[in-house]
């Protein structure tokens, strides 16, 4: 009995040496950011069911699949600067217990955003999203006039307060931690355990082992629409269009003078020149 005793208690002094309260933290927003991507994916496969007969079950298990590598990714870039901050400073600790909820609040927006997009346009978050933008009185007033808003923010508000004990809960660790005198060799295992944590963040931000980061095209890898649609995370796509957006370099036009650049386009289509 002793024997036991003894191991337990030096398996955990040794997962308190490599396992940072930083880390468990993030396992556990790991966990819940899965979770809600899931449940917004499966609501988004009850607005297809009346095409869902025609898929084959394999077919909507392989979306699933498919979409927790994009969630997993989407998970890790909402992540990793939080992580990053937790390791730079304790005092950020004291700031989660009202980040966090406004941290899910917005997340929880966003999703609801997203679906009322993908009632109109069959389509996760893309470039339309910024075409909108462009127009943002006449946006307004169709989303005003055309979705239920207040009550929208209301289920938000109400789900978040339900969130807030599992939030607590959250971050226990890190409060916990605050108290606790550490020697140079625990310092020494988490330190590699964080390290560990970012080299994993890495590779999940890749989306695994594979030659190429993960792109939205990998999404698609059947000839079923609402399959793709649904292996897609609206915010990874969303994402990846404004950073495409953002580095697309503009097409530079060699310098003219407008006759001509007038005469040289009469000259390519074979119009004759006009003489003055």
């Amino acid at each position: 009995m002793n024997r036991c005793l003894k191991t337990k208690i030096r398996i955990q002094r040794r997962y308190r040496q490599l396992v940072s309260p930083e880390t468990r933290f993030i396992a556990k927003m790991y966990l819940l950011l899965l979770t809600l991507f899931t449940l917004q994916r499966a609501v988004i496969m009850l607005y297809n069911g009346a095409h869902l007969h025609a898929i084959d079950f394999t077919i909507l298990f392989h979306a699933f699949l498919v979409g927790s590598r994009f969630d997993l990714a989407t998970s890790t870039y909402l992540l990793a600067p939080l992580f990053l901050a937790l390791l730079g400073s304790q005092h950020f600790y004291h700031a989660l217990k009202w980040l966090l909820p406004l941290f899910i609040f917005i997340l929880l927006i966003a999703e609801s955003a997203e679906l009322a997009f993908y009632q109109a346009f069959e389509s996760r978050f893309n470039s339309r999203v910024f075409e909108a933008l462009r127009h943002p009185v006449t946006m307004g007033n169709m989303i005003w006039h055309g979705y239920p808003v207040l009550v929208q923010l209301l289920c938000t508000i109400t789900i978040v307060i339900l969130l807030l004990p599992l939030l607590k809960y959250i971050r226990r660790p890190l409060l916990t931690s605050l108290h606790v005198n550490l020697t140079v060799r625990d310092r020494l295992g988490r330190t590699m355990g964080n390290t560990l944590v970012v080299v994993l963040m890495v590779f999940a931000l890749r989306g695994g082992f594979q030659h190429e980061p993960l792109r939205c095209r990998d999404a698609f890898f059947s000839d079923q629409s609402i399959a793709n649609q649904l292996a897609l995370n609206g915010l990874f796509s969303l994402g990846r269009t404004s950073w495409d957006a953002f580095n697309d370099k503009p097409q530079t036009w060699p310098s003219s003078t407008p006759d001509k650049t007038r005469d040289d386009t009469r000259q390519s289509v074979h119009l004759p020149q006009i003489t003055r």
